[in-house]
């Protein structure tokens, strides 16, 4: 099949919204999609179940929610019957999707497959692998994170299934070790997070910045300004019911953000979440003083493009460094999950970051004054990494490109 001649319909699966850092991923997947198949049919399976706001009108792309908790019974049923079956709506017009798509694709994103969720939820990711294997449907895994698994017998069924696409892409060498370990080692490759091969306009944030008047007088009117990503862990399996740990991320980062201002800095809060996850009315705590709580409706290339602007970035938010480290600014990384520390491994840069339990007050500080130091080495260094980056990011989109469909 000639790429560039035949209509094919493409599924795009366990996509998720409402995420700065998952909307530039996508994004630069959609890129990557129509430099292949310049006429193909774009269906994205958002895992929500309201509304998506926010989303850009594409050429040939539509989205259907697909957000369901299903037992496994009803799952199968309804995938042996092509959709027809079933209890769960969304479930079935997932389903009703996928059997018509010529290619079903994973979204790149968090991991979502470990043994960190219920079996149910795990089940429920797992559909777009049933029905690639029962329709026989090519089928390519664009570079999300994957694991942590255990080697339980009873998940026999998961590493079947894991074995159904035809190239596997993950996005750290961490989650290419958690696949090996429950046997899944052909074709499977590591690549790296699809933003860093996205380009943006500077031109158009620019005339953004310019049209966004608050926040081009915060800049201009400060010398040094510092990003912070900060979060509340409601939406983490574990993290959100640790009452202890979530005062005290509070707690260090209200202090943090006074010292800053001490120092001199100004501080930038960046929203990572928006429309039905938005956590910009949670940061809206942090403000005060010389402290900008960006607009939750600036997207990913705004955003990039601001931290672009910035001396440093503190984040919580694995996007904002990765954000940071593409546009060359020096970050202090806070570390609560594997892929954040699989890139910091990749770019050799741990000691610029703090894991989640030791954070403190006097943990930040010192981490953020070798920051300082270090600041122009890491700029230097971050610069030079970004086109080898880039070229990681787009081995995905050459992987894909290399599927016969």
């Amino acid at each position: 099949m000639s790429a560039d001649s035949e209509v094919i319909d493409i599924a795009v699966v366990n996509a998720h919204w409402n995420n700065r850092g998952d909307e530039a991923a996508l994004r630069a997947l959609l890129e990557g999609l129509r430099q292949i198949y310049e006429n193909g049919r774009i269906t994205i399976l958002f895992k929500d179940d309201k509304s998506i706001l926010q989303f850009p009108e594409l050429k040939n792309v539509d989205y259907i929610l697909a957000k369901f908790k299903a037992k496994k019974l009803d799952i199968w049923l309804s995938a042996v019957t092509w959709g027809f079956l079933g209890r769960h709506p969304l479930l079935k017009n997932s389903i009703k999707a996928l059997k018509n798509a010529d290619l079903i694709i994973y979204a790149p994103g968090g991991s979502v497959i470990n043994d960190r969720f219920f079996w149910i939820k795990q089940m429920e990711y797992l559909v777009p692998f049933i029905c690639a294997r029962l329709y026989r449907i090519p089928m390519f895994v664009a570079a999300p994170s994957m694991g942590p698994f255990n080697t339980d017998k009873r998940l026999r069924i998961r590493r079947w299934l894991l074995k159904t696409p035809e190239i596997t892409c993950v996005r750290e060498a961490i989650s290419q070790k958690y696949l090996e370990q429950i046997g899944i080692k052909e074709n499977v490759h590591v690549t790296m997070d699809l933003a860093f091969m996205h380009n943006i306009d500077n031109a158009a944030n620019e005339s953004k910045l310019n049209d966004y008047k608050e926040l081009k007088r915060f800049f201009d009117s400060h010398d040094k300004v510092v990003g912070v990503t900060i979060t509340d862990f409601k939406w983490h399996i574990k993290l959100r019911n640790d009452k202890e740990l979530l005062v005290r991320i509070e707690d260090t980062f209200k202090k943090y953000i006074k010292e800053l201002e001490r120092k001199g800095y100004a501080v930038l809060l960046i929203p990572q979440l928006f429309g039905n996850e938005n956590d910009y009315v949670y940061l809206e705590k942090y403000r005060g003083g010389n402290v900008f709580l960006m607009n939750d409706t600036m997207d990913s290339n705004f955003q990039q493009y601001a931290i672009s602007k910035l001396y440093a970035v503190i984040g919580m938010r694995y996007h904002s460094n990765i954000f940071a480290a593409k546009m060359g600014t020096p970050f202090l990384a806070v570390v609560y999950e594997e892929k954040m520390e699989g890139f910091l491994e990749l770019a050799n840069l741990k000691e610029y970051s703090i894991p989640l339990a030791e954070i403190s007050f006097d943990m930040l500080d010192e981490k953020f004054k070798i920051l300082e130091k270090d600041n122009e080495a890491i700029r230097e260094k971050l610069r030079k990494k970004a086109v080898e980056w880039k070229k990681y990011a787009a081995k995905t989109i050459e992987l894909l490109a290399s599927m016969k469909v």
